[in-house]
């Protein structure tokens, strides 16, 4: 009774503690901007072209929208938006239809007349285009498309520059920020169950270091890159859970009791799995992980090589479980 009277204070802390202080702090995040063409921003667009440099001085990085253009906000606020997109508009203006249509799951929410050059346009986001704290919230860039040229046949929208979104009014309210707050605790809240769990009871003390710093990281990043961290909560969760899932099916269990009354007078009899099923089930692991290592805005060559690496990782760990030596139960086999 005495080592549940800690451990559930830990839960307390994680999940009751943890949201009421980092609300105000994630609500209080500054304005967020994608550059577009620079390492990472698929993450927040699709339906766009490789990125491409112009010709100004100094030079922009930036990538043609396609027919199917999307922007993906992820805002750890629940708060009307205004959303702001660098853009020229110079080849649209050749168009008999020369207007950019801001739309939100089939509505329109605004239409820009663009003007030429590069200029920043504001178009007003709706709380209730918010979506949920669980789903990002697509932006659809919608306008008569063109070829242009016949050496050139991509069908081509607009090319941008980069986007933002910042709050409608200076005053945020600190619960506005409740779901990302939830969603960081639940991380948390996997990443110290997956440890304790994991760690030997002699190291089990030193599950709360690595909450820490994740917590501290967490809300590092709401002041540099508040949109990676509301995008990575949506993901990470997920990841954790399962990471979870592998750890569980490595540790030790008891044999049913219909099984234990024959084996010692019907004295439960531990069990663990096979060393070769342990390291099957920590390949998963190592799949899981470097599955997480791939969300993050890393540059196309590192992305690459890692995606990969985890794609020979079920062969080469799946081979392994199939043709290790002494194997000698069958009931172990996959």
């Amino acid at each position: 009774m005495q080592g549940r009277v800690p451990r559930a204070a830990v839960w307390l802390v994680l999940l009751v503690v943890v949201p009421l202080l980092a609300m105000p702090l994630l609500a209080a995040a500054p304005p967020w901007r994608v550059d577009i063409g620079a390492p990472g921003d698929r993450l927040f667009i699709a339906g766009f072209f490789a990125p491409e440099t112009s010709t100004d001085t100094p030079p922009l990085t930036f990538r043609w929208s396609g027919p199917q253009a999307r922007l993906w906000l992820y805002e750890v606020r629940r708060v009307p938006l205004v959303l702001d997109l660098r853009l020229n508009g110079d080849y649209l203006l050749q168009q008999a239809d020369p207007h950019l249509y801001i739309q939100h799951n089939g509505t329109t929410l605004a239409t820009l007349a663009p003007q030429p050059g590069w200029r920043t346009y504001h178009v007003l986001l709706p709380a209730d285009s918010a979506g949920t704290p669980f789903v990002g919230t697509p932006i659809d860039l919608t306008v008569t498309p063109y070829c242009p040229a016949a050496t050139d046949n991509r069908v081509l929208g607009v090319p941008l520059d980069w986007f933002g979104v910042a709050p409608l009014t200076g005053a945020v309210p600190w619960w506005s920020a409740w779901g990302a707050a939830f969603k960081l605790a639940l991380l948390a809240g996997l990443l110290f169950g997956t440890l304790w769990l994991g760690l030997p009871t002699a190291h089990r003390a030193w599950a709360g270091g690595p909450v820490l710093l994740l917590l501290a990281l967490a809300l590092a990043a709401v002041w540099v890159v508040p949109h990676v961290l509301a995008w990575a909560l949506l993901w990470l969760p997920l990841l954790a859970l399962a990471l979870l899932g592998l750890v569980l099916l490595s540790r030790r269990r008891k044999l049913p009791a219909t099984t234990t009354a024959s084996v010692g007078g019907g004295v439960p009899v531990p069990y663990h799995l096979s060393p070769h099923m342990v390291r099957f089930v920590w390949g998963g692991v190592a799949i899981v992980l470097g599955l997480a290592v791939l969300l993050l805005p890393l540059p196309v060559a590192v992305r690459g090589t890692l995606a990969l690496a985890v794609l020979l990782l079920p062969g080469v760990v799946l081979a392994w479980r199939l043709f290790a030596p002494n194997v000698r139960d069958p009931l172990l086999l996959l």
